[in-house]
C-alpha cells in the first residue's frame, strides 16, 4: 500500500485552515482533516464619574474546531479477495448481465457531493483480466442506487441505465451511504472471454480545495462462462 500527501490551504468561515490528504490506493479511501482555531478576546470601556478609564481586555480565549473530511468507495462481490477494490471474475454468460455492487460512504464530519461515472476497461493489477476489446453496453446496463442516512434507514432509491448514470451526482451528510448495484450488460463477447468496466466517485470537497485530487475508483471485472 502506497499514501501520498497533499497539503493546501482551504478559506472556511473566514479562516484559514491547513488540510493534510492522504490517498490510500488500496483501501480505496481518502481522507483530510483541519484543526482551524478562533481566538477571542473580550475589550471593555467604562468611566469613573465623568472620567474615562483605560479599555480594558480579556485573556485570549482560543477555541478549537475539527473538521474531518473522508469517504470510501468499496467493491462489494463476494470474490476471490474481499479486501481489495475490485469485483474480480464474476461469472456471467455469452452477451448476458453480470450485476456488481459497491458502497460509497461519507465518513467524515462535513457533508459533501460526490460525482459518480462508469467508464470500459480498466486495469486489475497482477492478472489478465478484462484483455476482451469489446465492452458493455451502457444504454442496456442498469444502475440502481439507495441512498441510507446515518441509522441505516433507506430515504431513496433511483434506477437509471448506464448512459444516464455518467456524472450522477449524489450529495451524502456525515455517516449516511449508498448502495450501487450494476446490473452491466456485456456485448461481443464468447465463452472464456472478460472484460472490465470501472466506477469512480469524485468528491467537492476534495476537488474544491485540491484541483489535482484523485477520484477513488473500483474496477469490475465479468468473466464469461464457455459456451
Amino acid at each position: 500500500m502506497k499514501s501520498s500527501t497533499f497539503k493546501y490551504s482551504v478559506l472556511t468561515v473566514g479562516i484559514a485552515a491547513a488540510f493534510g490528504i492522504n490517498n490510500l490506493a488500496n483501501a480505496a479511501e481518502i481522507v483530510a482533516e483541519s484543526a482551524p482555531t478562533i481566538e477571542n478576546i473580550a475589550s471593555a470601556t467604562y468611566k469613573i464619574g465623568t472620567v474615562a478609564q483605560t479599555p480594558v481586555q480579556s485573556n485570549p480565549v482560543t477555541v478549537n474546531i475539527t473538521q474531518s473530511a473522508a469517504f470510501s468507495l468499496t467493491a462489494k462481490n463476494d470474490d476471490d479477495n474481499a479486501a481489495d477494490d475490485y469485483n474480480r471474475g464474476v461469472e456471467v454468460t455469452p452477451k448476458g448481465r453480470v450485476t456488481f455492487s459497491h458502497t460509497l460512504t461519507n465518513s467524515g464530519n462535513v457533508e459533501d457531493t460526490y460525482t459518480l461515472s462508469l467508464a470500459q476497461g480498466g486495469t486489475i493489477p497482477g492478472t489478465e483480466f478484462g484483455q476482451d476489446p469489446s465492452s458493455y453496453d451502457l444504454e442496456a446496463t442498469n444502475v440502481t442506487y439507495t441512498t441510507y442516512n446515518a441509522e441505516g434507514i433507506d430515504i431513496g432509491t433511483t434506477t437509471v441505465t448506464g448512459t444516464v448514470f455518467q456524472d450522477t451526482t449524489i450529495f451524502l451528510q456525515p455517516n449516511e451511504h449508498v448502495e450501487i448495484s450494476i446490473a452491466a450488460k456485456t456485448t461481443g463477447n464468447v465463452g472464456g472471454n472478460s472484460q472490465n468496466l470501472t466506477l469512480s466517485a469524485t468528491s467537492d470537497f476534495f476537488t474544491t480545495a485540491d484541483t489535482n485530487a484523485a477520484p477513488l475508483i473500483n474496477i469490475n471485472n465479468g468473466a464469461v462462462l464457455d459456451n
